[in-house]
C-alpha cells in the first residue's frame, strides 16, 4: 500500500471519529422529572395522650407535652400506607399547653396541588421522638429502633424513645396518641468501688443464645453504686427467651444475669422492670427452718419484688407460693408507703415457723423515713380491742441475723407489730433516739414464748402511748430493757409490764411522773415478789406508783 493511500485511510478515520464526537456532543440531555406542583395549607388539631400512653401505672410518667414538641400529619391509603397527598409538622401552640396531657398543635402541611383533602381523608399522627428519621425533602421516613439507643430514666425512655400514634380524619381536629412501644427498665446496685462517679460501664442485652447483642449502651456512671438504664422495643414484636444482660467491667471482668428462664412478651404501652445487684443484699429476708415450708406474702398489687436466689434477680411479685426447705431464704424490695396490716392480713404467712431478718425498710419507697402506721400488726393478729384472735405461729427472729429497724419511728409505727405472736423467742433491736406517739403501743403484747429482751432503749423523751402495753401479757418474760427517761408523758408506761408474771427485776430511771396515766397499771398481775431498781432518790417504794407491795425497791447503779 502507498503512503498516500495509507494517510487517506487515517484520514477518514479521524474525520469519521470528529463527526460521532459532534454527533455526542449534540445528543440533547434527558428532560428532567417534572416537579409535582404543590401547596400549603395552614392546620390545627387538638391532640391528646390517652390512657395507653402512660407505658405504667405510675401518674407521674404519664406522657406530657414538652417545649418543642412536633406531631407529623400524613394523609393515608385505604391500608393505613402513607399516599404522599398531604403531608408535614404541627408544632406546640405557644398557649400555655406544656405540661399537660392535651394540648393544640398548628403548622402548614404540604398538599399535592391535584389533592383537595376533604373533611373523611384518613390521615395519622406521630409525635416526633429520637426514633424517627426526616427525609431530605422533609417527609417522616419510619421508626428505627437502633441497637445503641437508650436512655437514663423511664420517664427520658417514654418521652423520648416512645413511638406514639393516632390516626383519625383530617376534619375532625382531634387526635388521641397512644404508645406503641415498650421499654426493659433496668436497674443495677453494685459495689461503689465497681461503679465510681464518673466510670463508663459498657452494657450488652443478649436474647435466646444469639451471639451479637439486640441492644449495647455505654453508661457513665452518675451515682456511685447505680446504674439505671432502659431499652426500647417496637411493641408485641420482641420475644425475650432465656435473655441475659452483660456488664463489661474491663478487658477480663464481665458480669451476666439472666433476665428470665421463660418466654416473656414486649406488649406495647407496658415497661418491664429488670434489678440486679452485684452485692449481697441487706433488706428485709424470711428464711424457712424446716423443710417444704410454704410461705406466701401480702402485697400482690406490683408494689414489692421478690428474689430467691440473695438479690441479684428481682420478678414482681404477684401473689405466688413459695416452697422452701430448711436455710431457704426469699428476699423482698418494694416501694410501699406503709405495710400497715392493721390486724387483719399479716404481711406473709406460712406452714411453719420462719426468720424473719434484714433492713425492713428495703419494702419502702424511702428507707429513711415511716409514715404513721408504716409496719403496724405487720406479724400479727392483734388489734385494738383487747380481744384475743389466734396466734400467729410463723415468724421468729434469729439473733445472728436479727431484723433491722431504723433509727427512727413515726405514729403507731409498730403499734401491735408483733401481738400474739406466739413463736417468737427473741426481740429485734428498737434504736430510735426520738420515740413518737403510739410506735410501740403493743408492740409485743401476748407473746408467750418470748423468754428476754435484752435490747437497750436509747430514747429518753417519752411521747404519748409509746411504750404502752409493749411486753403485757408476756408470761414468760425474765427480763426487760433499762427504761432510762427521767420525765414521762401521758401513759406511756401504761400497763407496759401488765401480765409479766415470770419477771421478777425491773430498771425504771423516772423521777418526774405526773403525766397523767403515765404508770397506770403499769406493774399489775406481775409476779408477786422481785426487785425494782431506781435513780436515786426517785419516787416509788412498795405498793406506791404502780409497785406491787410485795416488792423491793433499791437504788440503781451501774
Amino acid at each position: 500500500m502507498s503512503k498516500s493511500v495509507y494517510g487517506k485511510i487515517v484520514l477518514v478515520v479521524l474525520l469519521a471519529f470528529t463527526v460521532a464526537c459532534r454527533e455526542e456532543e449534540n445528543v440533547p440531555e434527558p428532560a428532567p422529572s417534572p416537579t409535582p406542583e404543590v401547596r400549603t395549607l395552614h392546620y390545627k388539631a387538638t391532640v391528646q395522650t390517652g390512657a395507653a400512653t402512660r407505658a405504667t401505672i405510675a401518674e407521674n410518667l404519664a406522657y406530657v407535652f414538652e417545649k418543642g414538641d412536633r406531631v407529623y400529619v400524613e394523609s393515608v391509603d385505604g391500608e393505613g400506607e402513607p399516599d404522599g397527598n398531604l403531608y408535614g409538622f404541627l408544632s406546640l401552640a405557644v398557649n400555655g399547653d406544656e405540661g399537660k396531657k392535651v394540648a393544640l398543635f398548628e403548622g402548614d402541611l404540604t398538599c399535592a396541588e391535584s389533592f383537595t383533602p376533604s373533611s373523611d381523608t384518613p390521615v395519622k399522627l406521630v409525635l416526633m421522638s429520637d426514633l424517627l428519621s426526616i427525609t431530605d425533602d422533609g417527609k417522616a421516613s419510619g421508626v428505627n429502633y437502633l441497637t445503641t439507643q437508650w436512655a437514663a430514666t423511664l420517664k427520658e425512655a417514654v418521652s423520648h424513645l416512645g413511638y406514639f400514634t393516632g390516626s383519625g380524619q383530617f376534619g375532625d381536629t382531634s387526635f388521641t396518641l397512644n404508645q406503641q412501644s415498650s421499654f426493659l427498665n433496668c436497674s443495677v446496685k453494685m459495689d461503689s468501688e465497681e461503679a465510681y462517679v464518673g466510670r463508663t460501664i459498657s452494657v450488652e442485652l443478649y436474647n435466646n443464645t444469639a451471639s451479637e447483642p439486640i441492644r449495647t449502651a455505654d453508661i457513665e456512671v452518675r451515682e456511685a453504686g447505680s446504674l439505671p438504664f432502659v431499652f426500647a422495643f417496637p411493641g408485641n414484636e420482641v420475644q425475650l427467651v432465656d435473655a441475659k444482660i452483660t456488664l463489661k467491667l474491663g478487658t477480663d471482668s464481665e458480669k451476666d444475669f439472666s433476665i428470665n428462664n421463660s418466654s416473656q412478651a414486649l406488649a406495647a404501652n407496658y415497661y418491664y422492670t429488670v434489678s440486679r445487684s452485684t452485692i449481697p443484699f441487706d433488706g428485709f429476708r424470711i428464711i424457712a427452718t424446716k423443710d417444704d415450708t410454704r410461705l406466701t406474702f401480702k402485697y400482690s398489687d406490683g408494689s414489692v419484688q421478690y428474689s430467691e436466689d440473695g438479690g441479684e434477680s428481682w420478678y414482681t411479685y404477684d401473689g405466688k407460693q413459695f416452697t422452701l426447705d430448711k436455710d431457704d431464704s426469699v428476699c423482698f424490695q418494694g416501694n410501699r408507703a406503709d405495710c400497715d396490716c392493721n390486724g387483719t392480713t399479716q404481711l406473709f404467712t406460712a406452714d411453719k415457723v420462719c426468720y424473719i431478718a434484714g433492713k425492713i425498710t428495703s419494702l419502702l419507697n424511702d428507707p429513711n423515713s415511716l409514715a404513721p402506721n408504716a409496719f403496724r400488726s405487720a406479724f400479727s393478729n392483734g388489734n385494738s380491742n383487747n380481744t384475743g384472735p389466734a396466734a400467729v405461729t410463723f415468724v421468729d427472729i434469729n439473733p445472728d441475723d436479727p431484723l433491722i429497724l431504723p433509727p427512727f419511728t413515726a405514729n403507731n409505727c409498730y403499734r401491735e407489730m408483733f401481738r400474739n405472736c406466739t413463736s417468737l423467742k427473741s426481740v429485734p433491736a428498737l434504736p430510735a433516739t426520738e420515740v413518737a406517739p403510739n410506735c410501740y403501743f403493743n408492740m409485743f403484747r401476748s407473746c408467750i414464748e418470748l423468754t428476754r429482751a435484752d435490747i437497750e432503749l436509747p430514747a429518753e423523751t417519752m411521747t404519748e402511748n409509746c411504750y404502752r402495753e409493749i411486753f403485757r401479757q408476756c408470761t414468760k418474760l425474765t427480763s426487760v430493757p433499762v427504761f432510762k427517761a427521767k420525765t414521762l408523758a401521758t401513759s406511756c408506761y401504761q400497763q407496759m409490764l401488765s401480765g409479766c408474771t415470770s419477771l421478777g427485776s425491773v430498771v425504771c430511771l423516772a423521777t418526774d411522773v405526773s403525766a397523767n396515766l403515765c404508770l397506770d397499771q403499769w406493774m399489775s398481775g406481775i409476779k408477786s415478789t422481785g426487785t425494782l431498781y431506781q435513780a436515786e432518790g426517785g419516787p416509788f417504794s412498795p405498793g406506791e406508783n404502780g409497785v406491787p407491795s410485795g416488792w423491793t425497791v433499791e437504788t440503781y447503779t451501774e
